[in-house]
């Protein structure tokens, strides 16, 4: 238990680090990409995850950074969206169900996690929330279609 405190405490730490990164990040490659990449290094630390024999190990460190740095973006890039999009007036009510829906995601994460953690083993949670990333990567792709085409043109938005 000492050992798993203390990688949730790392993973605290790391995030707290990385959201001011994630600020600059977002300012100069815009919402959309930022959350795109964040997606990714998210993604890649749940593979990762899944792939680890060990969850004591010394190695658990790699993966849990890059979910740690990863989930910073995807929290703070999706906000962002929504402050830049909503009317002034309802800013408030945006970010709460923005906030509500957030947490409906997760408790549904948590109860799909255990039926296919109970269903194929102990690296399937993670294996499905990194397979979920990279296909939530590609509806970005799709979206951001025309920038890719036109050459990524980065205008912060």
């Amino acid at each position: 238990m000492a050992d798993a405190g203390m990688l949730i405490g790392f993973s605290g730490f790391v995030m707290l680090m990385a959201i001011p990164v994630w600020g600059v990040v977002i300012d100069r490659l815009g919402r959309l990409l930022s959350l795109t990449i964040a997606l990714a290094v998210s993604g890649g630390g749940f593979l990762l995850m899944g792939l680890m024999i060990n969850p004591f190990s010394w190695l658990m460190v790699l993966p849990v950074m890059l979910i740690a740095i990863g989930q910073a973006g995807c929290l703070i890039s999706p906000q962002t969206i929504v402050l830049d999009l909503t009317p002034e007036a309802i800013r408030g009510a945006a970010l709460g169900a923005f906030n509500l829906v957030g947490g409906m995601g997760v408790v549904l994460c948590v109860q799909v996690g255990g039926v296919v953690f109970d269903a194929y083993g102990p690296f399937a949670p993670f294996m499905l929330i990194g397979m979920t990333n990279i296909a939530v990567i590609g509806y970005a792709a799709w979206i951001m279609r025309d920038r890719i085409s036109a050459g990524w043109q980065l205008t912060g938005a």
